[in-house]
């Protein structure tokens, strides 16, 4: 069975709009996996918290259930998940100094991708995501919010070679899909209008995804 990795920002998305349940189906299609630092992010740091008690709570029992597995990586990908964050964050300089992308548990997702050979990565926080797919784009953006940023080659073409043949997707893609497999017959309506609220659901949820996006996807409904 393939496997798809989430990190804590594609799995907080899906959980605040109530889709948590939609990865009971989705698991039987692909193993769902997250690693360590992910559970930490997502459950175990924000289960005391009120404001983000539930949806660690809702995250939780997909774990309980069994829908999401959490794994350990080894110490041979830990130590790579630390050298993915040390590159990512030597890629961009501004005024001369090293511009933070990642963090740990990014880093640690990315390693976890390696580690179990893993066919998809479903993450909706735009840095990484570009980073992956796009690191001109991610300069193009980051310069119009922030202003002059200098590449630093050497690392980008190490993270690139870190992270090769890494697939992403985004929390949009994985509630389509449920919804076209009939993993959110309980929560929606078999209609157009059911899943473009959904998708807009996610995407204010934290998503990076545009209105023409969601457009595109409405359109092969």
């Amino acid at each position: 069975m393939n496997s798809i990795v989430l990190d804590s920002s594609s799995i907080i998305s899906i959980s605040e709009k109530c889709f948590i349940k939609s990865f009971a189906g989705l698991s039987k299609k692909a193993e769902l996996v997250i690693p360590k630092k992910v559970e930490f992010e997502s459950i175990i740091k924000p289960i005391g918290i009120k404001e983000f008690e539930l949806n660690a709570l809702r995250i939780r029992m997909a774990l309980k259930e069994q829908w999401l597995k959490s794994i350990q990586l080894t110490p041979e990908f830990l130590q790579l998940s630390v050298k993915i964050k040390d590159t990512a964050n030597n890629c961009f300089l501004v005024d001369q100094k090293p511009f933070v992308l990642i963090q740990d548990g990014e880093a640690e997702t990315l390693a976890l991708m390696k580690q179990i050979n893993a066919s998809m990565l479903v993450i909706d926080e735009r840095n990484t995501r570009m980073l992956i797919e796009d690191i001109q784009g991610l300069k193009s953006y980051l310069e119009h919010k922030i202003g002059k940023i200098t590449i630093n080659e050497k690392s980008a073409l190490e993270l690139k070679r870190l992270i090769s043949g890494i697939k992403v997707c985004r929390s949009v893609e994985l509630i389509a899909l449920a919804f076209e497999q009939g993993f959110l017959d309980e929560e929606l309506e078999k209609s157009k209008e059911s899943l473009e609220a959904a998708l807009y659901a996610v995407k204010f949820s934290g998503c990076a995804v545009s209105e023409q996006e969601i457009q595109e996807y409405l359109r092969n409904v």
